[in-house]
């Protein structure tokens, strides 16, 4: 087990092993590349709406997502953070969305473990009548082994109007 070691210098650090191996764990440790499990993606000014068919139910957030500044042990399609890691691993997993609907329609998001809600993440806001984009913040913690993703979802509990995602920024940190 390696945690928060700092290597500088020239050299081979772990000759024999890679901190994706399942013989070690290696976390946080300065000069050796993807010794963290963290994922950040996010959206900004997004104009696609999500669709409501069923009000109070939730459906994926849809957007073009980009990679935030750090990605080690997950890849990310749009929306989606799938963890590759070798070890199972607790995470916390931070999601902000800035959303738009009709006049005082109460929109909730949560985080989507493997296409299913955790319902411990949900939370809501109502939007204005101006259009103004309201702020809603869901967080959670989960455990991921490799293959399980995480999304945000959102839902218009109010009627089924679709709402939009303006923008959207999530955080996926290994505890």
């Amino acid at each position: 087990i390696l945690d928060t070691v700092n290597f500088s210098g020239g050299g081979t650090y772990l000759d024999g092993t890679s901190s994706e191996d399942n013989e070690a764990l290696i976390r946080q440790c300065n000069g050796v590349s993807n010794s963290s499990d963290v994922a950040e993606y996010y959206m900004t000014g997004n104009a696609t709406e999500t669709a409501v068919s069923v009000q109070g139910t939730y459906y994926k957030i849809a957007g073009v997502t980009l990679a935030g500044s750090i990605v080690e042990k997950f890849t990310l399609t749009d929306n989606r953070a799938t963890y590759v890691g070798a070890l199972t691993t607790d995470f916390k997993v931070d999601g902000i969305a800035a959303v738009t609907s009709g006049n005082n329609r109460v929109i909730s998001i949560a985080v989507a473990k493997n296409g299913s809600i955790v319902a411990a993440s949900a939370a809501s806001s109502t939007t204005n009548s101006g259009g103004r984009s309201e702020g809603i913040h869901t967080q959670t913690i989960v455990q991921l082994t490799s293959g399980d993703y995480i999304e945000i979802w959102g839902a218009n509990t109010t009627n089924t109007d679709d709402f939009t995602g303006e923008s959207l920024s999530t955080i996926i940190t290994a505890l």
